[in-house]
């Protein structure tokens, strides 16, 4: 093999290596999962199906064309052609077999708006459609961004313990060497020991959320979960400086942008336009129409000749359709109406408690990152006292079983300071893999 083919095959075989070393972010986790889940696929197919329907609500404004033809076999002798006058002489022509073809043409010139109305809400559920894919977009990546979250939490959460379990394994070695040098009862012994097995148990547990949190990952992404499980996933770095909007400013907001609430209004002006198809019912309708026949009979004579018409129709008594309907039309403008209603308190709730959350979470990770670094410290003071002697073991144990749950619950709490933020976004509408790019991957 020359020098070029070597080098191809060498980077050929390391080129899933080199793929897998990619660390995944949470923007791309968060698109892969917008991209990929189900949802998004039968929110693409109504979008189709919405404008489809404005294809073919506005297909009823032009006219018709049609072809028609037959062949009609008759017992005994028929008349075959159009009879236009009766002289001495001009007799019409009878056969057995009739064949007719028909060119005909017709158009509604009036039809009380009802096409009108129906094109105005074929649009308008084709742009409730388009929202709806909106909304199930910001939402699989709000999902995302959760589920990588999980994964990082669960990892910081293990390996806290994993350093939990170093350390009492260490004190549990110290404890043994104390307890073989008559120097210390087995009380010591077994207190160490009975710390470090807990430390472990839980440890376990922390192992199998990493593994869950991992295959979530993966079914949402559509990953391995070979290469989640391998990958580190890369760091998060959020937008410290974000300011949050005021409850009335995120209101307003959200009443612009929040897809959700774009699909209702969007569904109320559908139910609008629906009662307008209701009264188009009780106007006349004007159609015009013409068609070129032409007869042949079986022993192979044929005629041909125009129509054209003019039609005015007025229906005088339907049984109540027409009322029924404009009862209808109206029952869906209001079950709309509240709808969106409903959803505006929805959003409502949705902002309260995202800031709410938001703001608890910041504080509580303040208040955390010092109590880490106290915990730490006083870790650090009791084990250099239990090491040399002035020290209680208990007291040590204590110490490095707060720092364990001191860092938990920091690692959770910063977490969930960014879901609340995403979830904040989501319902402002702004959510979007640029906005995860900028505030959580490269804020400052």
């Amino acid at each position: 093999m020359n020098m070029k083919g070597f080098a191809a095959a060498l980077l050929l075989a390391g080129l899933p290596s080199l793929l897998s070393a990619q660390s995944l972010s949470v923007g791309r986790a968060a698109q892969l999962v917008a991209e990929r889940h189900p949802t998004v696929a039968a929110a693409r197919a109504s979008v189709a199906r919405a404008r489809a329907g404005v294809h073919e609500a506005e297909a009823a404004r032009l006219p018709t064309v049609g072809i028609d033809a037959s062949l009609t076999q008759f017992q005994k002798p028929m008349v075959v052609a159009p009879i236009h006058s009766l002289r001495p002489g001009n007799l019409p022509e009878f056969d057995n077999t009739l064949i007719q073809g028909i060119l005909g043409a017709g158009y509604t010139v009036y039809d009380g708006g009802l096409r009108g109305a129906r094109i105005d809400r074929a649009q308008a559920l084709a742009g409730a459609a388009q929202a709806g894919e909106a909304g199930a977009r910001v939402n699989l990546l709000a999902e995302g961004v959760r589920a990588y979250l999980r994964v990082r939490t669960a990892r910081e959460v293990l390996a806290a313990q994993e350093r939990r379990v170093q350390a009492l394994t260490s004190e549990r070695d110290r404890a043994t060497r104390v307890f073989d040098a008559g120097r210390a009862p087995r009380l010591v012994l077994m207190r160490a020991e009975a710390a470090l097995s807990s430390a472990q148990a839980e440890a376990t547990g922390s192992r199998l959320e990493v593994q869950l949190a991992e295959r979530e990952l993966a079914r949402l992404t559509g990953l391995e979960v070979e290469g989640i499980h391998a990958d580190s996933l890369r760091g998060l770095h959020p937008n410290l400086a974000l300011k949050l909007p005021t409850q009335d400013a995120a209101l307003a907001q959200a009443r612009e942008n929040n897809p959700e609430l774009l699909r209702l209004r969007r569904q109320v002006a559908a139910a609008e336009q629906g009662r307008g198809e209701a009264r188009s019912l009780w106007r006349p309708r004007l159609n015009m129409g013409g068609r070129f026949v032409e007869y042949a009979a079986g022993s192979g004579s044929n005629q041909g000749e125009w129509q054209g018409s003019v039609q005015v129709t007025y229906p005088i008594f339907t049984g109540g359709t027409r009322s029924a309907a404009l009862e209808r039309a109206n029952a869906e403008i209001a079950a709309a109406q509240a709808d969106l209603a409903a959803g505006e308190l929805r959003v409502a709730d949705a902002i309260d408690r995202a800031l709410s959350a938001f703001e608890a979470a910041r504080a509580r990770t303040q208040a955390l990152r010092d109590a880490v670094t106290q915990a730490t410290e006083v870790t650090r003071i009791e084990r250099l006292a239990l090491d040399a002697g002035s020290g209680v073991q208990t007291d040590y144990i204590i110490a490095e079983a707060d720092l364990f749950r001191v860092r938990a619950a920091l690692t959770e709490a910063s977490y969930t300071e960014v879901l609340a933020r995403v979830e904040l976004a989501r319902v402002l509408g702004e959510l979007s893999p640029e906005w995860i790019q900028q505030n959580l991957e490269s804020g400052s």
